[in-house]
């Protein structure tokens, strides 16, 4: 496999075989040895539990930690961020999602430096596609007697051994038991996970018992009945044997597991799989663990996540098929996740993601517009956050066009929802076709508070389309707030209508509205509304030039996001912090802020403070960089369609008037005009002055990365101390190491060290 990626020409490799073969370990194996040989390392994206082809982009831009970027589609969001990385992308599951192999080829094509390694039953079918089929482990000759050490070191039997002292930590292989169990690896054609499901069996059968009752073996891909589902014909018989050993209680807790997609956690196994409540699913999942039919959770705790391989999932869904309890078992996932979405615990929603799909699509193809509607609504603050517009808009418009019915508060709910999400994406006359259409709802039910928040989602829309209905809107929505006497919702209505003055470039009215709301927050106990208040006066003293008063007000709230841990709100204020420095002449200060939110932005699929981020930085460079940056940053804002607000309009027009009166008309029209063909990185990287104290070609960032790892972080305790990703911090550990020529972290600490940077 390492050979056949590193040959010239070969940038698609699909491993193929049936399920179980190993597929997926192959992958994963191959990928890790091999992430050096690319500069950008490998990124692994799972698909077993994505249902449907269209979320493939979706699936690969989560693995890649990518939002999507304000107008753009998601397919050429990936394109431009993978454009010039030298990346292997490893796509593991990919049989399910076939129709989405089209994704592939555009992205090799569009991506001169990608390469992809798939795993599939079949192959993708794809133009300069290699296959490379996955053979079972080897076997033993059984017609020859072995002796136990020898047998041991056929593959087979060593995972087989492996895996039943898991289950039996005394295990032996022994002149007694070794005929058996090879026997055994060979009945199940030397199938890892047939083999680690008989293994898992000696905790009650002997090699001997667990032979007999594979006296007839389960029938492989190419040879099975034609009237099963492909899936059954490697693995339907091991699992109906696995079943077998169970009791009653066990055998319906597994049939009812199967509802769920991409693991799930005790507590929902025993809302949704029990007959009485959760009384006896513990137990049951113990038996399923033991016998290999559950996978054990990486991690012990309240949130772990044991799961179901796939291929088993499936068996067990035809099994509560076949029991005439699917609807109601359905029924009930779809409640407990309707449950969770309303807690609003991001991030437990984010590693629940298949399941709730799950849900919806139930909801969807039962026609319960309730269900849909309150299940898309109470996650649309989930996906605002996480950047699932698209997915999220999907969800929410297939619900509200399941009919028109009564104007419930669910319907007006997502039907807000989805103007919000459609405002994000820079969509601004549909944004307020849906949000005017909640605000009605909400006004025929008599809802004054779905009224107030409609009305606010309504402002925020027309503010970005340069409407001057916003501020009367925002303005109405505090006011309803207030005749409710609604504490909360006066607060964040204030801070809304603040946000809207400070565009518009009002800032005295800003910081009234500002002040009260932040008073409302400290009276509440509302820390993340405080924050977001106190930015905001931040940065009306920014635009009034208070550069003082604003350090201070836009550093207490960045260090109340850094707990909190939102990011966004985060890089708001490292943004302010960095036009605060370039004021005051602190250029290298100035860079380090900009050049850590430049990164952030990126990471979150933000355009807008992506070009606040490279504004910001034309202050602290040349003429010629600066004309590069204000043209980039330019782009994006176009792109997005939203309206400039009046302070960064001033200020963008103050930069540009200097660059160009310091290069003149000619040179500076020629560097625009190169700003807006070259990608954002390689501009930042072009402005970027090189540093002589640093030989190994080693970027300002990595430098800083390194003298955090050289002082003894882990990846995780330098991204928490940079605010970056962890997935960032390991890029960056994986080009220190390459520009240094070393392999590990003792190798960079030592460099850091000899060159005085420990």
């Amino acid at each position: 496999m390492r050979a056949l990626l590193r040959r010239t020409g070969v940038r698609l490799v699909t491993l193929t075989g049936p399920g179980g073969v190993g597929k997926t370990r192959l992958a994963r194996r191959v990928a890790g040895q091999l992430a050096s040989d690319y500069g950008d390392g490998e990124c692994f994206v799972t698909l077993e539990s994505v249902r449907d082809p269209a979320l493939v982009p979706a699936a690969i831009a989560q693995a890649l930690g990518l939002r999507e970027q304000g107008a753009l589609g998601l397919v050429d969001r990936l394109a431009s961020f993978l454009f010039d990385r030298r990346i292997l992308l490893v796509l593991d599951n990919f049989e399910h999602v076939a129709i989405a192999a089209p994704v592939v080829a555009d992205l090799l094509a569009a991506c001169p430096l990608l390469e992809v390694l798939a795993t599939s039953r079949g192959s993708l079918r794809l133009s300069g596609e290699h296959e490379f089929p996955v053979a079972p482990l080897a076997l033993p000759d059984l017609a020859s007697r072995h002796a136990p050490d020898a047998l041991v070191a056929y593959p087979g039997v060593e995972l087989f051994v492996e895996r039943a002292r898991t289950v039996r930590p005394d295990f032996e292989l022994s002149e007694e038991n070794a005929g058996a169990v090879g026997a055994i690896c060979a009945r199940v054609d030397g199938l890892p996970l047939a083999i680690e499901l008989a293994a898992a069996r000696v905790g009650l059968l002997s090699p001997d018992e667990i032979l007999e009752r594979l006296a007839h073996p389960f029938e492989l891909l190419t040879g099975g009945p034609r009237d099963l589902p492909d899936r059954q014909r490697t693995l339907g018989d091991t699992i109906a044997w696995s079943l077998d050993l169970l009791d009653d209680s066990a055998r319906r807790v597994f049939k009812r597991l199967g509802v769920f997609a991409g693991g799930f956690t005790i507590g929902a196994a025993e809302a949704v799989a029990g007959a009485n409540g959760p009384a006896g699913v513990f137990d049951a999942l113990a038996a399923l663990v033991d016998h290999g039919l559950v996978q054990r959770p990486a991690e012990t705790g309240p949130d772990s996540r044991p799961r179901l391989l796939e291929t088993i999932r499936e068996f067990a869904l035809d099994e509560l098929a076949a029991s005439g309890e699917e609807g109601e078992i359905r029924a009930k996932h779809a409640a407990y996740y309707v449950a969770l979405a309303g807690e609003g615990d991001t991030g437990r929603l984010e590693a629940e993601q298949a399941n709730l799909r799950a849900a919806l699509r139930w909801y969807l193809v039962s026609e319960d517009q309730d269900g849909a509607l309150a299940l898309s609504a109470a996650l649309s603050a989930f996906w605002l956050s996480r950047g699932h517009l698209s997915e999220g808009r999907r969800w929410l418009e297939q619900a509200l066009a399941l009919g028109d019915g009564p104007p419930t508060a669910e319907r007006a709910r997502a039907s807000i929802a989805a103007g919000l999400l459609a405002y994000h994406q820079a969509e601004y006359a549909v944004a307020v076709s849906h949000c005017q259409r909640g605000l009605e709802l909400c006004r025929d039910r008599g809802d004054e508070a779905g009224a107030a928040r409609a009305l606010a989602a309504l402002a925020l829309a027309r503010t970005r389309a340069g409407d001057p209905a916003a501020v009367p809107q925002a303005e109405e929505a505090v006011a309803l707030y207030r005749r409710l006497d609604d504490e909360a919702g006066v607060g964040r209505s204030l801070e809304t209508l603040g946000r809207v003055l400070w565009v518009q470039g009002d800032y005295a009215d800003a910081r009234a509205r500002l002040e009260e709301s932040r008073a409302a927050a400290r009276r509440l106990g509302a820390r993340d509304l405080a924050a977001r208040a106190s930015q905001g006066l931040g940065w009306v003293a920014l635009a009034d030039g208070d550069l003082n008063r604003a350090e201070a007000l836009l550093d207490e709230s960045l260090t109340e996001f850094r707990e909190l841990g939102d990011r966004w709100w985060m890089l708001r204020g490292i943004c302010g912090l960095g036009h605060v420095a370039a004021r005051r002449g602190a250029h290298a200060a100035a860079r380090a802020r900009f050049e850590e939110g430049l990164e952030i932005a990126s990471q979150l699929g933000d355009p807008m403070l992506e070009a606040a981020c490279l504004e910001g930085l034309a202050h602290a460079y040349g003429p010629a960089s600066a004309a590069r940056l204000l043209a980039a940053a330019e782009g994006l804002r176009e792109r997005a369609g939203a309206a400039w607000p009046a302070f960064v309009h001033a200020d963008f027009a103050c930069s540009a008037d200097s660059a160009r009166r310091a290069l003149g008309e000619e040179r500076f029209a020629a560097e625009w005009a190169r700003g807006r063909t070259t990608r954002v990185t390689r501009i930042v990287g072009l402005a970027r002055p090189r540093s002589p104290g640093h030989p190994a070609g080693l970027t300002p960032r990595e430098v800083e990365v390194l003298r955090l790892v050289a002082s003894g972080l882990t990846d995780a305790q330098v991204a928490e101390r940079l605010v970056l990703s962890v997935r960032t911090v390991h890029s960056h550990v994986r080009s220190i190491y390459r520009k240094l020529g070393v392999s590990s972290r003792t190798g960079a600490t030592g460099y850091a060290l000899r060159a005085g940077l420990g």
